[in-house]
Formats: C-alpha cells, structure tokens, sequence
C-alpha cells in the first residue's frame, strides 16, 4: 500500500497511541525529522519519534496492519535508502545506560550513544568497544561490526553482544540471547539490523580503567616517509596495541576549530590497553620520528573518542572502503600517489587501520561479522561541499581500484557507504543463512536497512 492511502484517521489512531511524535509528509517539519545525521535525501511516508519500547512496538503494529515497512534509525549516521512509503521510527530517545553483571555488561538502549556507554562503564573500570566517534549509537555500531580503538586486544565490536531487545514482525517485543534465539543473535552481531527493530541491547564490557592513547602529527610533505615507518612498525607491534594512520586534509572553512583549520597532516594515531609503560615502549620508535604534535599519554577510555577529531555536527559524506590481505610497498606507493602531497586530492581523509591481534583471530567466534579477513582496512571520505564536491566520487573510486589487487572483501557493514556494498561483507556461506535468518523472522520482508544483507 503507498501511504498517501492512509485514511488520516488511521494515522490520527497510531499518534494517539504513541508517546512520541508522528511526522507525516505533509507537516512542516517532515525534512528535518527524517533527515539523517550524514544528510542523505530520506523520504519516508511518516517519521515516528519513539520514546519507548512499547511506542516501537505498536508502530511496528500499525505498519504490518496497514502493509508498510519500516525502518529504524538512531541517529542515522550511515543511512543510504530514501525508504520512501516506509515508516522511519526514531530510536535516538532511547538513551538509558544501565550496568549489571557486577558491572561487566552494559544495557544500553537503541540511541545510547557511545559517550553514555562510557560515561557509565568507566567509573566502574570498566570501557566498551568503543569506535571513533562518542556520538555515534552504541547499537548501529555494534550491530554493523565495530572496528574500534580497543579492537586488536578484544575483536570486533559484535562480538560483545550478549542479548538484545528486539521488536518482531508481529510488534511483540522479544529478548534475544544465546538461549532464547541463538540465530538470530548470531545474525545481529555484525550482520545488521533488519531482522527486527532494536531497542536495546547488552553488551559485554571489558577491564580498562586506564589505557596509553593518543596521536602523532606531521606534515602532509613527510608522508611518503612517515606511512612506509608505520606500516614497518606495526608489523611488530604487542596484541594490545590498535593503530591507524590518517592522510588528513581539513578544509579552510569556518565550521572547522581554528587550529585544525585548513591543516594538512599525516597524523598516527595509537591505543595500548596494556601496562602504560608497555604502551610508551610500543610507541617510542614513531615518537622518535619528530612530530609536530604528541598528545600520548595515560588516558580513560571515555576520552578515546577526542582521537580521531570526528565532527558531531550532521555532515554529507562520500566514501569508500576495503579489507586488504597486506600493503605491500607497491601498493603503498599507489595509496601515496593518489592522496600524498603531490596528489591535490579532494578527499577530507584517507586512512588505513590496522587490523591485528583478535580483529583477524577472535578469541571467542560467534557471529555473522567476527573477525577482519586482512591486515589492514583502508577508508577514504570526502565532504561534498564546496567547488570539489564533483571530484570526490572519481578520487574514491581512482583509490578503490588503485588497491584492488591487495582487496580480500568482507568490508564491515559499519564502513559500507552504499546498500549494495553491503552483500560484499560475507562471504556465501554467511549471506545465506542470514537470508535464512531473515526469512524466519520476517518473511514478509517488513524490516528495511540502510545495509540490507538479509532480504
């Protein structure tokens, strides 16, 4: 059915029923309840703010009466489908932060984000698997991967998913966990979120009441000299040591804090969540280099976030990214000659992570994403805004195809900027028995994503 069939009166009914507002296309405010936080054109037909379990539940039961789909959506920070006749439900109120477990797990609800996570877990000792960015929902992360800062000692972000809160086809609220729905469970750690509407989950949090964090600066001329030293350098870095390197160009734009403005750096970042001295002894050799900047020091984990400078304010985003088996100094040289200092890119960023310790062999297995196949993950945004914007698109193209041959696939869903990338996160065997999954639990195909792996 198109909404535009909904009698009004039924739509009166469903906010009426809610504690949340109900947006449909013809209100004034429509655009910016839909509006995503990377700013992809959405479309829905109506935008339900939920701010409750049960305001989910009876949307979802709205929806299947009425023969629509629907969609959640946190915060949107990857969306990538305009889910146009579709109900967008928004989950960002959502936001409780409960420990239990003597403090080992946190229930976190759907709009979480990963600050709230942290600024319960750390007191306790405690740090989730925290990604990059604070601002981003604990549940999107974790349900699309989670390549984070703590990844080399402790995996893939999925893997901390004890049990999640989840709102069926039916609209009957559910409790998934290892003994209740084994399946489906292993479906949402890492394999997305159109199997069900999340409205909370628990996650797993490890011992970390202190970690050795922070970032190295240099200019942008001294690339093709820092990121070969680095690439030499982590190969033998300890387990508890995660890294990135990041060719970073800022715009000169006023939005932007002044002493970043406009800068041009090459800037290593590194987290050792073991024994500060241990960490400082890991990190000497780069120290060594000369930066410009050195922010390492002992820090809590709910300060990894500060890391990587993400912006928190909504911003368009275009991108791409790969898993590569290895970078070779072949192929680092194409990476220096498409983004390095004689290459006048458009790109905000271009990055390569390191993907060592439990991010490539688990420790405990168990989900449809658990771990990386390769050692390095490269990723690549551009913001288009400005007379460059055109450019972007042939720049991460050039890039992706550049590294093609060092590519093994299986890029987590969280670093999929397109819906179709997202089949490349699995391999066969994976993608089928999440469409199995799928099947079982809505076989009428309700639940939209913007990664939507198992339709």
């Amino acid at each position: 059915m198109s909404t535009a069939d909904i009698p009004q009166a039924t739509v009166d009914a469903l906010a009426r029923s809610v504690s949340g507002r109900v947006i449909g296309r013809g209100d004034e405010d429509h655009a910016a309840a839909a509006m995503p936080w990377n700013m992809h054109e959405q479309r829905p037909a109506l935008v339900v703010e939920a701010t409750s379990a049960e305001d989910v539940a009876r949307t979802v039961a709205f929806a299947a009466a009425e023969g629509l789909r629907v969609v959640a959506q946190p915060t949107g920070h990857s969306s990538t489908g305009a889910f146009e006749d579709a109900v967008l439900i928004r989950t960002g109120a959502l936001a409780s932060v409960e420990l239990a477990g003597d403090g080992a797990v946190a229930r976190a609800g759907a709009g979480a984000l990963w600050r709230d996570v942290q600024a319960a877990a750390v007191p306790a000792g405690r740090s989730g698997l925290v990604g990059t960015a604070p601002h981003v929902s604990a549940t999107g992360y974790t349900l699309g991967g989670g390549i984070g800062w703590l990844g080399s000692p402790y995996g893939v972000g999925a893997s901390r998913l004890m049990a999640a809160e989840v709102v069926d086809a039916e609209g009957r609220m559910r409790r998934v966990d290892a003994e209740t729905e084994p399946d489906v469970l292993w479906a949402l750690r890492g394999g997305g979120g159109n199997y069900g509407i999340v409205t909370a989950v628990e996650l797993g949090l490890v011992e970390a009441a202190e970690v050795f964090a922070g970032v190295l600066a240099f200019p942008l001329p001294r690339v093709p000299e820092i990121l070969p030293a680095w690439r030499e350098w982590v190969a033998g870095v300890p387990r508890e040591l995660t890294s990135m390197a990041t060719i970073l160009r800022v715009p000169d734009m006023p939005t932007v804090p002044e002493p970043l403005r406009g800068a041009q750096l090459i800037v290593i970042g590194a987290c050792h969540a073991g024994a500060l001295a241990d960490g400082e002894a890991a990190v000497a050799p780069l120290r060594a280099l000369g930066p410009i900047m050195d922010t390492f020091g002992p820090m809590a984990p709910d300060a990894l976030g500060t890391l990587h400078n993400d912006p928190e304010d909504p911003l368009p985003d275009i991108g791409g990214a790969r898993v590569l088996g290895d970078v070779t100094p072949e192929t680092l040289g194409r990476i220096i000659d498409l983004a390095g200092p004689e290459s006048d890119t458009p790109l905000l960023f271009v990055e390569l992570r390191h993907m060592g310790g439990a991010l490539r062999a688990p420790d405990a297995p168990g989900g449809a994403y658990d771990r990386v196949d390769g050692e390095f993950l490269l990723h690549a945004l551009g913001v288009p805004m400005g007379p460059r914007a055109g450019e972007i698109p042939g720049a991460i193209g050039a890039l992706m195809e550049a590294v093609g041959p060092a590519a093994t696939g299986r890029t987590p869903l969280n670093f999929c900027h397109t819906a179709e990338e997202a089949v490349g996160a699995f391999d066969a065997a994976t993608l089928e028995r999440l469409r199995e999954v799928k099947r079982s639990v809505d076989p009428d195909g309700m639940f939209l994503s913007s990664h939507p792996v198992g339709d």
